[in-house]
This record gives structure tokens, sequence and C-alpha cells, in this order.
């Protein structure tokens, strides 16, 4: 069960955004932080990789970049974070950070984009379909999902769910039966376009956050196989996991 946690001094604003989804979403816990810097810090250290955080960065008795940068350091997957922020010079500097941020949103918004946020976030922690499981993985990454690369690596994994032999040789394998499926293309092109795209995810997604999910030193480890293999691995402990949630 994933938390929402509120770092926010509009109390109006916390009461509205909780008793909204309290009463529409049994899925999510809600948990308010109180404009306390101790405080604070004490619940960003419990963080994890499924919580929502609403983190304000105009709080004037907390230093809520600092709080960020203790996210940061933490050697685990970053929460989803909203930014919220009112002041120019503010939302400037939280452009330089915006790969850490599931989304940024500049005051006043509308009510309903932090809701629409949040509930788009609950919908991909709590995916239904395998499809939704594999893109609920990627969208850890900094990859962007129109791109062609995405949609190969999405379809890569989820035809090595479906038959993981594919792996073992995925020039003879994998590329080939992707390749084949296509029709105008052969597999050094399949190939080809994954390995552009890894390269593009390694050289844009934090790199600790890289080093965590693979279990890798250097980042360099994660080649193409890992890739995908590791994805396929996690999808299959969730699929497991909702099989024996079906059960109970």
């Amino acid at each position: 069960m994933s938390r929402l946690i509120i770092l926010q001094e509009n109390l109006e604003f916390t009461r509205k955004v909780w008793n909204y989804l309290m009463a529409k979403d049994e899925k999510l816990y809600l948990s308010s932080i109180a404009v306390n810097s101790e405080e604070a810090l004490e619940k960003m250290s419990e963080l994890d990789q499924e919580d929502i955080v609403l983190l304000d960065f105009d709080i004037k008795s907390v230093d809520a970049f600092e709080l960020f940068r203790n996210i940061k350091r933490r050697k685990r997957p970053l929460p989803y974070i909203i930014a919220m922020s009112g002041q120019g010079k503010v939302v400037e500097r939280l452009r330089k950070y915006s790969t850490y941020f599931y989304a940024s949103l500049n005051k006043p918004f509308p009510f309903n984009a932090v809701i629409h946020m949040i509930e788009k976030i609950i919908y991909e922690i709590m995916p239904k379909t395998t499809e939704d499981l594999i893109k609920a993985e990627l969208r850890k990454f900094d990859i962007i999902a129109t791109t062609k690369g995405y949609k190969y690596i999405a379809e890569a994994v989820l035809l090595s769910l479906e038959n993981e032999i594919l792996l073992k040789d995925m020039r003879n394998g994998l590329y080939k039966v992707m390749a084949e499926k296509r029709g105008d293309i052969d597999g050094d092109n399949v190939k080809w376009t994954i390995e552009k795209m890894i390269r593009s995810i390694k050289r844009y997604t934090n790199a600790r956050l890289m080093k965590s999910y693979f279990y890798v030193i250097d980042i360099e480890e994660v080649t193409p196989k890992r890739f995908i293999s590791t994805i396929v691995e996690k999808v299959q402990d969730k699929l497991e996991q909702e099989e024996v949630k079906e059960k109970i």
C-alpha cells in the first residue's frame, strides 16, 4: 500500500486533497507531514519507491531543497515526487532537477491538476495487465514512451516473459522474432534500436537508481540482455504476488 505524504503550509489544500482521495481510493494510505523540519526529515527517511510525495518548495520553516537532497542521497529508488512552487526563482531552480520529479506544478494551479497526477500514479502503481506492469517498470527510468526504442524494449520484455529462451541468444532469438513480426527490417536493426535506447537511459537516468535497480557497481554493466532480463524478473515477481493476492 502506498502512502501519500504532503508537505504543504496550506492546511486547507491538504485537507481537500486528503478528503477527496480518502473517499475515492482505498489503495492509498494518506500520511500528512507537519510543517516541521525534524518531523519532515524523519518521514522522508522512511520513503518507499511507491510512495507519493507532494513537496512544496515555498515553505518558509522547512528547507525543501535540503529534504529533496536527503531523498536523493538514499541508496534506494526515488518515490513519486510532485514538486510545487509559485516563486519564479524556485521554479527555475527546480528545472535543473526535473528528471528526479514525477511532475512539477506552478502555483496557482487547479485542484484537479494535482488530483489527476496522483490518480495517474496510483494507476501505474496498481497496474492490472502484464503490459501495465512493464510500463510501470519502464517509467522508473528517464525514457520517452513515444519513441520507437521504448516500444521495442516494452515488446522485448513482453516476448521474453512469454518465452525466456529468446533471451539466451538474442540475435537469433529475441531480435530475430521481433524483426520477423515486422517483415521490413532485420534483427540488426532491432538490436541497434534497443541498444541506442538503453545507452540513452544510462546517460540520463540517475546513476544511483540504475546501480540499485540492476545490482551493478558500474552502469556500463547494464547490457541490453541484463536490462531486459532484470525487468522480466521484476514483472514476473509482481505477477506472482498478484496471483497470491487473488488466492487469498
